[in-house]
């Protein structure tokens, strides 16, 4: 069961939600530094928006950390509304447990805990998760890239990188993205 569908037995929307307290090592922080996010790959870095998009996608994939995302007036709300208690034991990312609160107008509380995030070393992803992450990296080389063996990794990334370099570019770091 996702740690989302353990605190919410149904989608939420950010005015029901009062307070989301979240307490964890701040030795498991020391990246997110960007606690109002302004865009996608601020909301990338920051604990607060996390959240947000957690509760408010389910599955806070690629889309999840646009800038159009990061702006929403939902997620900017419930940013606001994180209180974050630091706790000085851990010694690294993967160090000691998160406590989540999530404190509902109603006066409900719910709470979850993680030990390991999803994809730690000692928590790798189930088949379904993998697929998900896959499918939402790679689009439509989904297929090819879920049936791919080790021996033929180095080729297809080999591939990959010489289709991002664009024709007639005027320079030789000149890219664009590509889904492959």
């Amino acid at each position: 069961m996702g740690r989302r569908r353990q605190l919410c037995d149904r989608p939420l929307h950010a005015a029901e939600v009062a307070r989301i307290v979240v307490r964890t090592p701040a030795a498991t922080v020391q990246p997110l530094t960007h606690h109002r996010p302004r865009t996608g790959l601020e909301g990338k870095f920051s604990l607060e928006y996390a959240l947000a998009a957690a509760l408010l996608d389910d599955y806070p994939g690629l889309s999840g950390f646009t800038d159009e995302a990061a702006g929403r007036a939902a997620a900017r709300e419930l940013v606001e509304r994180v209180e974050t208690h630091l706790t000085p034991d851990g010694s690294g990312l993967l160090a000691g447990e998160l406590e989540l609160e999530l404190v509902l107008t109603d006066g409900t509380v719910r709470r979850a805990a993680v030990a390991l995030p999803p994809g730690a070393p000692d928590r790798p992803p189930i088949a379904d998760q993998l697929h998900r992450k896959t499918k939402d990296c790679a689009g439509d080389r989904h297929p090819q890239l879920a049936a791919l063996t080790w021996p033929e990794a180095p080729g297809l990334h080999h591939e990959a990188l010489q289709g991002q370099h664009r024709p007639g570019g005027t320079g030789k770091n000149q890219k664009t993205r590509s889904h492959w």
